[in-house]
C-alpha cells in the first residue's frame, strides 16, 4: 500500500514538475494539456502501480527544472537518485551536459562536475 502511495505522489509530483518545465518552452496552456495528457495516455496506469517509473520520471524531469533554472548541485543530486532507480538515467548525462555547456558558452566550468553524480551513482548500483 505504502509503495502505491509513494508512487502517485511521485506521479503528481511529476505532473506539476512537466508543466513547470513545459512553460518556458510552448506556454502555460499547452503545457497544462501535456501534463494532463501525459496522466490520461493508456500507459499512465503504470505510474499508479508499485513500480519506479514514476519516482524515476519526478527525478528526471525534476533535474532538468533544476538545470532550467540554473541549480546545478540539486541537478545533479536529482540525476544521481534517478540513475539510481533506472539505468537509463545514464543516458540524461548528455542532454543535461550539453544545456549547462551552452548556458557557459561552450567553455565548462567547475560546477559542470555536479552531473558526475550521476555515473557515480551507476557505478555504486
Amino acid at each position: 500500500l505504502i509503495a502505491v502511495v509513494v508512487s502517485n505522489l511521485a506521479f503528481l509530483i511529476s505532473l506539476g514538475l512537466l508543466g513547470s518545465l513545459g512553460e518556458k518552452v510552448v506556454g502555460r496552456g499547452r503545457a497544462r494539456i501535456g501534463a494532463r495528457d501525459r496522466a490520461v495516455c493508456p500507459f499512465s496506469a503504470v505510474f499508479s502501480m508499485s513500480y519506479t517509473e514514476s519516482l524515476f520520471l519526478m527525478l528526471a524531469v525534476g533535474a532538468f527544472v533544476a538545470v532550467e533554472r540554473d541549480r546545478r548541485a540539486l541537478a545533479g543530486l536529482l540525476f544521481g537518485l534517478a540513475c539510481l532507480t533506472r539505468l537509463q538515467g545514464a543516458v540524461m548525462l548528455v542532454p543535461l551536459g550539453l544545456i549547462l555547456l551552452s548556458r557557459d558558452g561552450w567553455r565548462p566550468k567547475p560546477s559542470l562536475a555536479w552531473l558526475a553524480l550521476g555515473p557515480i551513482a551507476e557505478a555504486l548500483s
